[in-house]
């Protein structure tokens, strides 16, 4: 679906800006691209830490955003803010491969904000003080990434948490039935 709806947004005659003025302003700092694609390994994480009940619902989840989000990236397509990065020393193969398959039209909400914080909800509770402190700054830093990358804009970050937040009260109402 994220394929479709960018193929999409390539060929939309009108097309979506939520980027606010001021936010040109954000550099691009390359190494935060390490941060970005750690969201993978935080997905893998709840494999280790949550229950089987608790995988289940954060695919259940994990789906239901998918779909939500493809309808507002079909109707509402938004493109990146910021110019695709060029010459990145000793960054630039990493940049490439992520321009290969990340094209820049699905902006809002951000899947890269909505996955990581569904991972988090999924064994949020089985953790102590200490766990929770670590994934509330991995998820500062995995907000920032998407910024100094420049592959979102402030209201993609706010869009993905509310994208995220949002399925859990509807899963969360489902499992109590």
């Amino acid at each position: 679906m994220y394929g479709f709806t960018n193929l999409h947004a390539d060929s939309a005659p009108e097309r979506y800006q939520f980027a606010m003025a001021w936010e040109q302003n954000i550099p691009l700092i390359p190494a935060f691209i390490l941060v970005y694609v750690s969201m993978n390994l935080l997905l893998l994480v709840p494999l280790f830490f949550a229950r089987a009940e608790d995988v289940r619902i954060l695919g259940k989840r994990m789906i239901f955003c998918t779909l939500l989000a493809g309808l507002i990236f079909y109707f509402f397509p938004a493109p990146v803010a910021f110019a695709r990065a060029q010459n990145i020393p000793e960054w630039q193969g990493a940049y490439d491969f992520l321009y290969h398959y990340d094209h820049p039209n699905n902006s809002l909400p951000s899947l890269h904000i909505t996955y990581s914080l569904l991972a988090i909800f999924s064994f949020w509770d089985r953790l102590q003080l200490r766990g929770k402190t670590i994934l509330l700054i991995w998820f500062f830093l995995i907000c920032c990434s998407v910024l100094f990358t420049h592959q979102h804009q402030v209201l993609d970050i706010g869009a993905g948490v509310l994208l995220s937040y949002f399925s859990t009260l509807v899963f969360k109402a489902q499992a109590s039935r």
